[in-house]
């Protein structure tokens, strides 16, 4: 990410805008310390698109009972005997 000081970014907000577009989000510093950042407008409908619900996720998923389990009754069980 560019970092700019409020002054370049007052005389450069085109230019600053096209490199959101084109390389990602540009921080713009005052006094020395972070104060904001230029996104573009692609990277804001992301950042604001709803987020599905995390219960819904996971109870959306697949079912235990839909995994088919078998058993292979022939191999030899494990003894308690070392």
């Amino acid at each position: 990410m560019a970092t700019w000081t409020i002054q370049d970014a007052k005389t450069n907000l085109g230019q600053i805008i096209a490199r959101a577009g084109a390389e990602g989000p540009q921080l713009i510093s005052h006094h020395g310390h972070l104060r904001a950042v230029l996104i573009s407008i692609e990277a804001d409908h992301t950042l604001a698109a709803p987020k599905p619900d995390f219960c819904a996720y996971l109870l959306g998923g697949s079912k235990v009972d839909e995994f088919p389990l078998e058993r292979d009754f022939e191999s030899p069980s494990l003894s308690q005997d070392s």
